[in-house]
């Protein structure tokens, strides 16, 4: 298994640091931490979690605001490259739930998941979580 990087190390050591003070409220045990967003709901484009995703006729899912920006000016995709044969976008529901219920999931955890620019930077510092 090795030894965690990035994000879950940062958890486990954050963990452990507050278990060692004295006096320290007890954190609450690693499994009822919320996970980390999936790669797969990060906007190709603008690499923030998806609010509102949409599926294009490359088949790849986008944020719909990004990916309705770049239509303006292209007709290809800016993940294939391929010329679109249209440029319809239908939203990924199914996606959107999942992103609804990580989100829920956070909040429920005692914090807010992380904000879009957030998650960006960090994700742009720790390549290596992503």
């Amino acid at each position: 298994m090795g030894v965690p990087t990035g994000p879950r190390r940062r958890i486990l050591c954050a963990v452990a640091a507050a278990r060692d003070r004295p006096g320290a409220a007890r954190p609450p045990p690693v499994a009822a931490l919320p996970v980390a967003a999936r790669a797969s709901w990060h906007c190709p484009i603008s690499m923030d979690v998806m609010r509102e995703p949409v599926v294009c006729a490359c088949g790849n899912t986008f944020e719909r605001s990004f990916i309705a920006a770049w239509l303006t000016t292209n007709d290809t995709s800016p993940v294939t490259g391929e010329v679109f044969p249209h440029k319809m976008l239908v939203p990924n529901h199914s996606m959107r739930s999942d992103i609804q219920e990580w989100h829920d999931e956070c909040k429920r955890a005692g914090g807010a998941p992380p904000s879009p620019t957030r998650a960006a930077q960090q994700r742009r510092r720790d390549p290596e979580d992503a």
